[in-house]
């Protein structure tokens, strides 16, 4: 499920919403109401996840 989320405040808490993205969580970000940016994980981040421990 994608969260929408203000231009602005995508600004101000950005540390937190990048944590949420590398957890899994995608956000529409929005400028006046209107959808500007999709943030979704990245693929290299589940890649990460598999590789064995060395």
């Amino acid at each position: 499920m994608k969260i929408k989320i203000g231009a602005y405040e995508a600004k101000t808490k950005l540390p937190m919403i990048l944590r949420n993205v590398k957890g899994g969580q995608s956000y529409t970000i929005t400028n006046r109401g209107e959808e500007v940016a999709e943030l979704t994980p990245s693929i290299n981040i589940d890649k990460k996840k598999q590789r064995p421990c060395r």
